[in-house]
């Protein structure tokens, strides 16, 4: 995020001057003495949003409070016309996807992305420089993104800063989730920590996560969102996620996990699904619950790599891209920590036998985590084949469960391990993942 520039003092008097500092002291909980002190002078050098903190005249590209700007609807569509050249274009879509669902998750606004030639509400582009607005950008370390009052829709980002997802560069998601709150119709806050306070949301709410504050405004303009719980997926007759010709079944019954862990906290098995899902799935009844993953974790919007939970604390961790994401036994969030090496591969699944004994799994290798240098254990990666006898490559997901139980899931099947005999007890492509976990809803007369 930008930096605030120098106060220039040379035109102007020191009542002024004065006035000006208490003003910025007082908005942003600063002790009030009208004087460049130590205090203020650290926050005016704190990176920062580019957006001004009162609006200015229409037209301008600014931050404005709710009510100021109207976008007349509660649909609404994004449109990227020019993606980045430093992050993958899959990437950028991904991630503005997760920013979107920041304020559509707790909020009565549906946007969707469209693509080719159709038009869009919000137009967001990468840009540098000049670039035909009127308001030029400045290169690395300056603004970063501007916008437009509703309903305009111009979101524009300085593709002279290093963009990054997960990385050390300019953290893209927090940026834009701050950003989109601004195309909402969302001014700045001056409450701290909130998603829209203006000093540098990167680093101080990194995963994006609402406070009562941001709540209060985006649902002052849009209202709150319909119930959670996804019915649709538990509908027989919907359609949309059943593959072609099968029937009789809810759409869950054919969503392969994207992630699992078995959480002592909620004596429940957790499974992700459809990116920005979670099951609830309970041992001896089946499905108990489905809802949006950040409405049981808080600051997750798009659902992790991978998943395990250590046995001795109880606490949960989500890989995600180079992050580890840590919650305490009651689901609380703790920590977020960059993975400090390159994993072999893409992480796919995991599991913790122990504190000492995680592992996890890429689409052909396993190796283990040190869950205190956030990195691989020295010498212990091997080939899955090999590691884990009957287990096969490309797995979807893992679930640590009774002593030396491991369940392995891929697309639809699953596989038991023994980790006394190292070998699969029981599983295979046969094996119904969905009708054996969920059980009931997804269970057909004939089995």
């Amino acid at each position: 995020m930008p930096r605030l520039r120098s106060l220039k003092t040379s035109n102007t008097s020191d009542e002024s001057t004065s006035y000006a500092l208490r003003t910025f002291q007082e908005y942003n909980h600063l002790p009030v003495t009208g004087e460049l002190d130590d205090k203020t002078v650290k926050l005016m050098n704190t990176p920062r949003c580019g957006m001004q903190d009162k609006p200015t005249p229409h037209g301008m590209p600014l931050a404005f409070s709710a009510g100021n700007g109207d976008w007349g609807k509660k649909v609404l569509t994004y449109k990227i016309s020019k993606s980045s050249t430093k992050v993958t274009a899959d990437t950028i879509r991904s991630t503005i996807a997760s920013s979107v669902a920041v304020w559509t998750s707790v909020a009565d606004i549906t946007i969707t992305e469209v693509t080719g030639a159709a038009t869009a509400d919000i137009d967001i582009r990468f840009e540098f420089g000049a670039h035909g607005d009127g308001f030029p950008f400045d290169g690395p370390g300056g603004i970063v993104t501007h916008a437009w009052y509703p309903p305009d829709g111009r979101l524009h980002f300085d593709d002279a800063e290093a963009w990054d997802v997960g990385g050390n560069g300019a953290e893209l998601f927090p940026i834009c989730a701050h950003a989109v709150g601004h195309i909402l119709g969302l001014g700045h806050s001056n409450v701290p920590g909130s998603m829209m306070y203006p000093w540098d949301p990167a680093t101080g709410n990194p995963a994006a996560v609402l406070s009562p504050d941001d709540l209060a405004g985006i649902q002052s303009s849009f209202g709150t969102t319909p119930d959670p719980v996804t019915q649709n997926l538990l509908d027989a007759n919907d359609l949309q996620s059943r593959p072609a010709g099968l029937v009789g079944k809810p759409a869950v019954c054919y969503m392969s996990f994207q992630a699992a862990t078995k959480s002592p906290a909620m004596d429940m098995t957790i499974a992700f699904v459809e990116d920005v899902y979670v099951l609830v799935i309970d041992d001896d009844v089946g499905l108990r619950r489905i809802t949006r993953t950040e409405s049981i974790f808080s600051g997750i919007f798009y659902n992790p790599d991978a998943a395990f939970t250590n046995p001795k604390t109880s606490y949960t961790y989500f890989i995600k891209g180079k992050y580890v994401y840590e919650f305490d036994y009651n689901l609380d969030p703790v920590s977020r920590n960059m993975i400090t090496e390159d994993f072999p591969e893409d992480p796919h699944a995991a599991f913790a036998r122990s504190e000492n004994e995680i592992y996890i799994f890429g689409a052909t290798k396993v190796w283990k985590f040190d869950l205190q240098t956030k990195s691989v254990v020295p010498g212990s990666e091997s080939l899955i084949k090999d590691a884990f006898r009957g287990v096969p490559d490309d797995i979807d997901a893992a679930i640590y469960d009774k002593p030396n139980t491991v369940y392995f899931f891929k697309e639809l099947s699953y596989y038991v391990y023994d980790l006394e005999t190292n070998s699969v007890t029981e599983g295979g492509p046969e094996y119904d993942a969905p009708a054996t976990f969920l059980q009931d809803k997804c269970i057909s007369d004939d089995q």
